[in-house]
């Protein structure tokens, strides 16, 4: 088993698309140095630095996600073995899905794309992708807004960035529990 959070280095150049794909790897967040000018993490899932290619999501821990905007191109392997996932919020600005970007996504019901039918069919979607392709597909039009997250204090909470709709109720919004007083021995 490796560490439950894999710690990127400024200068790391290059990341193989199998980083940390193993189905007992156990993985619940990819970190990168802010130094790094290739690579950046938000919530613990691994993106080149402009936030255009979705490399890694951990494994645990993720029952719902929403891509953000910025993203055009789902990485290989991306999110295998996250066997948690259940629902995926897809934008209309992906335009390629990696080979096996989905395998043993055992859970995966529900598929939702903010695009139309014929963007979806116009996406280059990779090999091995069986877990994406028999969800449930749903086409929305959503406007989506992106939020910073907030790192949470001793008193008060905090949340996970998320995304909300102008045209419907959906959220990804998830809270940080406050994180409580630490009292040290006297």
């Amino acid at each position: 088993m490796i560490a439950q959070t894999i710690q990127i280095p400024g200068k790391v150049r290059k990341i193989g698309s199998t980083i940390a794909v193993h189905p007992n790897a156990g993985l619940k967040s990819i970190a990168v140095d802010a130094m790094n000018p290739y690579f950046t993490s938000v919530d613990g899932v691994l993106f080149n630095k402009d936030k255009t290619i979705l490399i890694r999501a951990p494994q645990l821990s993720l029952g719902s996600y929403a891509i953000p905007n910025t993203v055009t191109s789902i990485g290989e392997y991306a999110f295998a073995y996250c066997s948690e996932l259940t629902d995926l919020y897809i934008p209309k600005s992906v335009t390629s899905i990696g080979g096996a970007a989905f395998y043993q996504c055992n859970k995966l019901a529900f598929v939702f794309y903010t695009g139309t039918i014929d963007q979806w069919n116009e996406i280059s979607i990779g090999t091995s992708n069986e877990k994406l392709t028999d969800a449930v597909l749903q086409y929305h039009i959503h406007s989506y807004l992106d939020h910073a997250s907030q790192e949470p204090t001793c008193t008060e909470i905090g949340w996970k960035a998320y995304q909300t709709c102008e045209t419907c109720d959906y959220t990804s919004y998830e809270e940080i529990a406050a994180t409580g007083h630490s009292w040290a021995d006297a």
